[in-house]
């Protein structure tokens, strides 16, 4: 966890999310204050699950600052968000589409991809001449 927390915002997202994840009490929890909402987990595979996790961690981030007040645990408060945090993530996830348009348009002059595959481990595939 520590190691996400430096990441800052972003990592203190991940360590909730993963948070509410780890048992079935604490899922219980969170869908019961989110009204059964839940919130995408970010993986390495997935090119947008960042920008889905921050989209719809925004949108809950008011339940999320409740899940925080009404279950407290000594580990969890230090990824507590801030009113500072909420809003670089939220300008974060305001300019993603931007910068990921501008990164499809970079790839599609240079890359081709094999079907249904977004991300190979750390690199995309180069087309072959």
């Amino acid at each position: 966890m520590d190691r996400w927390r430096k990441l800052g915002p972003l990592g203190k997202l991940h360590n909730f999310v993963i948070h509410i994840g780890c048992t079935a009490q604490r899922k219980q929890q969170w869908k019961a204050i989110s009204r059964g909402r839940n919130i995408a987990r970010d993986n390495g595979t997935r090119w947008n699950s960042w920008y889905k996790m921050l989209g719809e961690a925004i949108t809950l981030h008011k339940a999320v600052d409740r899940f925080f007040e009404q279950y407290p645990e000594k580990e969890l408060d230090l990824d507590r968000l801030l009113p500072k945090d909420w809003t670089l993530l939220s300008n974060v996830s305001s300019s993603l589409p931007f910068l990921i348009f501008i990164l499809m348009l970079r790839i599609g002059q240079r890359f081709s991809y094999k079907p249904r595959t977004y991300y190979q481990g750390s690199r995309i595939e180069p087309k072959h001449p």
